[in-house]
C-alpha cells in the first residue's frame, strides 16, 4: 500500500510497510501501564495528549508526507479498527491543530471518538419500536 506508515511501538509484519515513525507511537511507559491496567483509557488519552503536545503538528505532517515521497500518508498500526486505539486519538490530535479532516481509511461511515472507531447513526423520522 502506498504511502503506508507504521506509528507503532513495535515492528509490524505488514510486508508492503516501508516507513515507520515511532514518535507517534506511544511510549513504552505508557503502553506498558496500559496494557498491565495500571492506567485507564482516560488516563491513557491524557498520557499520550501529553506526548503528542511535545511535538509540532505541522512538522508532523510535513515528515509523513517526506516519508512517502508525496503520497497520501496511511497510518497503520497492529490495532484493529473498531478497537481503542492511539492512531484514532492521533488523527483527531491533527485534526484539532491544524484544522484538516483525516478520514478513516476505507470506512467513511464511521467517526472517531476518544480513541474509538463508531458507526454514524443516521438520523430517521420513524423509530422501531420493542
Amino acid at each position: 500500500m502506498e504511502g503506508a506508515v507504521s506509528i507503532a511501538l513495535f515492528a509490524s509484519n505488514f510486508s508492503d510497510l516501508k516507513f515507520e515513525y515511532k514518535a507517534l507511537a506511544p511510549n513504552w511507559k505508557i503502553l506498558d501501564k496500559f496494557k498491565r491496567k495500571v492506567i485507564s483509557e482516560e488516563k491513557f488519552i491524557l498520557a499520550y495528549k501529553d506526548q503528542l503536545n511535545e511535538l509540532n503538528a505541522t512538522s508532523v505532517v510535513e515528515h509523513l508526507s517526506f516519508l512517502t515521497g508525496g503520497e497520501e500518508p496511511v497510518l497503520m498500526c497492529h490495532c484493529p479498527k473498531t478497537k481503542f486505539c492511539h492512531r484514532h486519538l492521533l488523527a483527531d490530535w491533527l485534526e484539532n491543530k491544524l484544522g484538516i479532516h483525516i478520514q478513516e481509511f476505507g470506512s467513511s461511515d464511521y467517526i472517531r471518538k476518544d480513541g474509538y472507531l463508531i458507526k454514524k447513526e443516521e438520523p430517521s423520522l420513524f423509530k422501531k419500536e420493542d
